[in-house]
């Protein structure tokens, strides 16, 4: 998204919110244990470690996907009291509606302070820098808008709910849509005011309460005979005309959608939106992010597969001038990432190279160069960012004195540098790293040039 958009999108939601915030008066935060606002920061901090950058893909990675769950656990709180009486598919259906809205606005909340990365020369700002000027859009979106959307859910719930009870009886009862009945009804909600109409009519899939934020209107069974039945086209009609533009978002039924979120609410974007349905699918993605290995991983089971067994379990393969030794038994995990970044060394140096099987007990490298006769530990870095080495160089230097990290795609070279010198002082086994850059150049480093960063990636 581009600033424009997000200045668009911010009219836009301050245009739906102001009744809703006119009626949350007062300075309330809505983060009081400040869970969100650290589950943000994490977020903010892993994207700003991308280079300031965030794509609907990043949804998967572990910070903001945690920013994602404490996020929509904030939304389901509000509504649990209200919804758990009620069907166990309801409940699911309800609650999957909120994870996904969660998932949505931490997109586009993300994106925004994404925009506000760099200084001016293009250069990457500090994290201070960052926090100080992003904090005006961490409000909006975690305390102003926030406090708005916990009390539309509060009231589309209630509203989910009744619906639901409503079903029990069906056409047995009337509907009848009432108002507050005080001065603060809005004008286009009074003219609602009295609509009675059966249960299973079509103007209940656009006319359900909540018609808007902050709207209290109500809808109760009636007796049929007890009130005049309303018509039902002049009734959508009348819905259609208080909900003109972006308003018409307020056009649905909670309790028979399954939503207590408008399913046009601007956060979403157009159906059919290319932008939208890859985030709706990274959002709803299994907890495990795909390894941006996986056409690497993908080559190597194709060779180890048609790759005969030796008598003793193992398998050979040449490349080059070089080759490498797999045993058997290597985690799945590991075992073809492995096997590509070897061949790959093979080939490049004539090296004679065996794979091992871990032992579980974390102390066990995952090769042994025979050409250079020293262990060395593999690692693959799945997210350039500073946790990432900083985690990876801990565990290698556990295995193996000699480090082998696979970096790809974009890397900030200040904090590999910054964060892997400190690593190091603090594990004095450690004695060469080699980085391996997309698989198309690769550099080995002294212990003494780590620590001083005397080298270029």
């Amino acid at each position: 998204m581009t600033p424009s958009r997000y200045e668009r999108l911010t009219s836009i939601l301050e245009g739906l919110y102001t009744p809703i915030r006119v009626e949350l008066k007062g300075d309330d935060d809505p983060d009081k244990s400040g869970r969100l606002r650290k589950a943000f920061n994490r977020a903010k901090k892993f994207v700003l470690e991308q280079g300031g950058k965030m794509t609907p893909k990043m949804l998967r990675e572990k910070p903001i996907r945690k920013a994602i769950e404490v996020s929509a656990r904030g939304y389901t709180a509000k509504v649990d009291p209200i919804i758990r009486d009620l069907s166990n598919s309801t409940q699911r259906a309800l609650r999957q509606d909120l994870h996904t809205f969660a998932g949505f606005k931490t997109y586009h909340h993300l994106q925004e302070v994404a925009g506000r990365s760099r200084n001016a020369d293009g250069t990457l700002k500090s994290w201070q820098e960052f926090v100080v000027d992003t904090a005006k859009i961490d409000d909006k979106y975690n305390k102003s808008w926030l406090k708005a959307e916990y009390a539309f859910v509060q009231a589309s719930a209630q509203m989910a709910a009744k619906w639901e009870r409503f079903a029990q009886w069906g056409d047995a009862y009337d509907l009848l849509y009432k108002t507050a009945g005080d001065e603060r009804v809005r004008a286009d909600h009074a003219r609602l005011n009295g609509m009675c109409l059966p249960f299973s009519d079509p103007a209940w899939d656009t006319c359900f309460p909540p018609n808007g934020w902050g709207c209290r209107c109500d809808v109760i069974q009636v007796i049929p005979g007890t009130h005049p039945r309303s018509e039902s086209k002049e009734v959508v009609d009348l819905m259609e005309e208080m909900t003109p533009g972006k308003q018409e978002i307020f056009r649905f039924n909670p309790g028979k959608e399954g939503r207590l979120i408008p399913p046009r609410h601007p956060y979403y974007g157009k159906n059919g939106n290319k932008e939208r349905e890859a985030i709706e699918k990274n959002i709803n993605s299994s907890n495990k992010t795909d390894s941006k290995y996986a056409e690497e991983e993908s080559q190597a089971r194709k060779l180890l597969e048609e790759t005969p067994k030796r008598d003793d379990g193992t398998k050979y393969i040449k490349f080059g001038e070089g080759g490498v030794t797999i045993n058997p038994g290597i985690q799945k995990d590991e075992r073809f990432k492995n096997l590509y970044t070897a061949g790959w060394l093979a080939e490049r140096y004539a090296h004679e190279i065996v794979l091992y099987k871990a032992t579980g007990d974390g102390n066990t490298a995952d090769s042994r160069n025979i050409t250079e006769n020293r262990l060395v530990e593999y690692k693959h870095i799945e997210s350039n960012s500073k946790n990432a080495f900083d985690k990876n160089i801990q565990t290698g230097a556990k295995q193996a004195d000699h480090l082998v990290l696979v970096i790809k795609g974009e890397y900030d070279e200040k904090i590999i540098k910054d964060t892997i010198g400190w690593r190091t002082l603090k594990y004095p086994n450690i004695k060469t790293i080699r980085f391996i850059i997309n698989y198309e150049r690769d550099i080995e480093i002294t212990r003494e040039q780590i620590i001083s960063q005397d080298y270029t990636l």
